[in-house]
């Protein structure tokens, strides 16, 4: 991985490493990477959002939350629902066909693991 803040190199004692091509200042972001998978922890999944992961109590949107009318466990912000009806709606699908609603609902697969590997497969 090479950015214009990091380097990666071999170090024949280390292995491989990633180090600071330049001077860093602090809080400065060294390089950004998106997921391929994410999930809540089982402990949080009632109390933040499910998309953006933020507490419900942080919504400024002014906007219900939506939750899941199968598991009551899936939560999306108001925010996150104020993209829009239809991608709100694509969100919960998302969630009832992937299969992961039907397991909370069961109160099975309680730990955040299983469900990214759920969400991987799919």
């Amino acid at each position: 991985m090479e950015s214009a803040v990091m380097m990666g190199r071999w170090e024949k004692e280390r292995g491989r490493e990633l180090c600071a091509a330049r001077a860093v200042r602090s809080g400065e972001i060294l390089f950004g990477a998106r997921p391929f998978v994410s999930a809540l922890c089982f402990e949080n999944l009632v109390s933040h959002c499910s998309r953006c992961f933020l507490p419900l109590e942080a919504n400024t949107a002014h906007v219900p939350a939506s939750r899941c009318g199968g598991c009551q466990l899936f939560t999306v912000c108001g925010a996150c629902a104020a993209l829009g009806h239809d991608h709100t709606i694509a969100i919960m699908e998302a969630h009832v066909e992937s299969g992961e609603c039907a397991i909370l609902a069961q109160g099975e697969m309680t730990d955040t693991t299983s469900r990214l590997l759920l969400q991987l497969l799919l």
